[in-house]
């Protein structure tokens, strides 16, 4: 049996009307398997098009469509709780900042940072869960399931975007 799944930062943010990720989150609550979001999912894309709203009101559109979409019976909503906490705790004192992907990364060194923390909480709340992640930043988050594996857990199931 495979497990549910949650989608990353990568997935959600290519959420929008009549766009293929919409098609396979509705197609997958027709099954009865809304899709997982981890909440700090949410933070991340939130935090992005709030931001460029300041300077296209498109954005503050799709984040109004978006804040719809999630409360909708579509999307499961995973919360950062007190398991996903103090477990994303443990993995960021074995890996406290990212480790080099080959990749260069335009953002600075804060900005990389912060972009960890969510990530741990994003790969410890679907953990905790139950869920496998979907994404398309598989380097980061394998070495998330490392982590885990290293802590004496279950590593991580780790998927492709479904679209």
């Amino acid at each position: 049996m495979t497990s549910p799944v949650a989608w990353d930062t990568t997935l959600v943010s290519r959420l929008h009307p009549g766009g293929p990720a919409l098609a396979s989150v509705e197609a997958g609550a027709r099954a009865g398997h809304p899709v997982g979001v981890p909440a700090p999912v949410l933070t991340e894309v939130t935090f992005g098009l709030a931001r460029a709203a300041a300077r296209d009101a498109r954005f503050g559109a799709q984040l109004s469509w978006l804040e719809g979409l999630v409360h909708g019976p579509e999307v499961r909503v995973l919360p950062f709780d007190r398991d996903a906490g103090l477990l994303a705790g443990r993995l960021r004192a074995l890996g406290p900042h990212p480790g080099g992907t080959g990749r260069r990364d335009p953002r600075a060194k804060p900005e990389r940072r912060v972009a960890w923390v969510l990530d741990l909480q994003i790969a410890a709340t679907a953990w905790v869960a139950g869920c496998d992640l979907a994404t398309e930043n598989r380097s980061d988050f394998a070495r998330i399931a490392d982590l885990l594996v290293e802590i004496g857990l279950e590593r991580l199931g780790i998927r492709d975007a479904p679209f």
